[in-house]
């Protein structure tokens, strides 16, 4: 398949004179205009943290012990989801977590349903907003507004979406957090004609520099080039194989994951090579899992052709991925699992470890579309192959 050449991405834009930023002036979870600018204001320095949940019980408690020591404060936005005992599992444990940190968390149920197109298209609210191709960014019943409006309750100048389904590599994550706070002092406003040539002059020899530099001094660097603190962070799928073992007997619910007993099951998980389900691949994230500063410009939409929502930062020619933070356990959520023939289609996580980039390249596949993700995922892999592998034996050692 040839590759297109570049996303061709529009972003939208906001009166941001009205009195409201959302569709909907009536519903308490709409999102002031007011609200939206006061991100243009100097803020503290240090990283939020945004997770967003709903029946995410399996792992949310992991995702949320393994991130926040990294992070200065959490803002948790869960949608309900009520199990058969008429209780929503994930909210609660968010709540306990609240209990735990209160200097920390900030924590919102927000109730307006909240999905795409295809999903109210015989519903009220299809027929009430008079919705043709798409949910409107700025409603409330879009999953950009949604993050929008946990973005929008940050107290600290830069921010990362938190994923409730990753299990994060703690000491790279508090790694990440001084290095984006010690490169912070060059960042600036604006960047000059001279920064400008600089930056261009130095694009062909990026990959050169990070695998040269040590992380601080290149991340510092990058800043200092593009005036922006700005980077991209991904991870590497994780799945059981076949028909799996953690499933409940109604075939929907996955078991919590063990706080005592789960690193060492993951130990034994897999990762996929080839592409599983027309979807899935060995690592996720990049561009909507950035590190970046938050403000009135760069706010979340949803784009269908990459089927997730990204922020308004993307063209910049600067934008570089730092490797992989996590485990993502999407799949095994979603009850896909690997398939196919071991060590050509799936490799667990012990013989990856063991494994060689040249030995595994040929058989990893990727969705990319377009030729500056297909790029961008192989410089990631490649450059990030060995040096991850330590981040990943230091998780699992804390677990001895």
């Amino acid at each position: 398949m040839e590759l297109k050449k570049s996303p061709n991405l529009v972003f939208d834009e906001y009166d941001l004179n009205k009195e409201y930023f959302s569709l909907e002036e009536n519903s308490p979870f709409s999102i002031r205009t007011e609200e939206i600018r006061r991100l243009d204001n100097p803020r503290k320095l240090g990283i939020s943290g945004h997770l967003r949940a709903k029946n995410e019980s399996y792992s949310v408690s992991e995702a949320i012990e393994t991130a926040i020591p990294a992070l200065d404060e959490l803002i948790i936005t869960v949608q309900p989801y009520i199990n058969d005992g008429g209780i929503d599992e994930t909210y609660e444990i968010c709540k306990q977590k609240k209990q735990k940190y209160p200097e920390k968390i900030k924590l919102f149920y927000y109730t307006p349903e909240v999905a795409t197109i295809a999903h109210f298209k015989d519903t009220d609210i299809y027929d009430t907003n008079d919705l043709k191709d798409d949910i409107p960014n700025n409603s409330i019943h879009s999953f950009s507004h949604y993050t929008n409006f946990g973005l929008k309750e940050i107290s600290y100048k830069y921010y990362m979406k938190i994923d409730a389904d990753q299990i994060y590599w703690t000491d790279k994550l508090k790694e990440l957090r001084d290095n984006i706070l010690y490169a912070d002092r060059f960042a600036k406003s604006h960047r000059s004609f001279i920064n400008r040539v600089i930056g261009r002059l130095f694009r062909p020899f990026y990959n050169f520099l990070y695998s040269i530099l040590p992380t601080r001094v290149y991340i510092s660097f990058v800043t200092w080039i593009n005036k922006k603190c700005l980077f991209g962070m991904s991870g590497f799928q994780l799945t059981l194989r076949g028909g799996g073992g953690q499933l409940g007997a109604n075939n929907k619910t996955l078991t919590t994951l063990r706080s005592e007993t789960y690193k060492k099951e993951l130990f034994d998980y897999f990762i996929p090579l080839s592409l599983h389900y027309n979807r899935f691949y060995c690592t996720n994230g990049g561009v909507d899992t950035c590190i970046f500063a938050p403000n009135s410009k760069n706010l979340f939409c949803y784009f269908k052709d990459h089927g997730v929502e990204m922020q308004n930062l993307v063209g910049n020619a600067g934008f570089r991925n730092l490797g992989y933070f996590w485990f993502h356990l999407g799949m095994i959520k979603r009850n896909y699992f690997v398939s196919g023939q071991y060590y050509q289609d799936y490799i667990n996580l012990r013989d990856f470890l063991n494994a060689t980039f040249e030995d595994l390249k040929p058989k990893i596949q990727t969705k990319a579309v377009y030729k500056s993700d297909y790029d961008g995922f192989w410089d990631n892999l490649f450059l990030n192959f060995k040096k991850d592998k330590k981040h990943i034996e230091n998780f699992f050692k804390e677990s001895k």
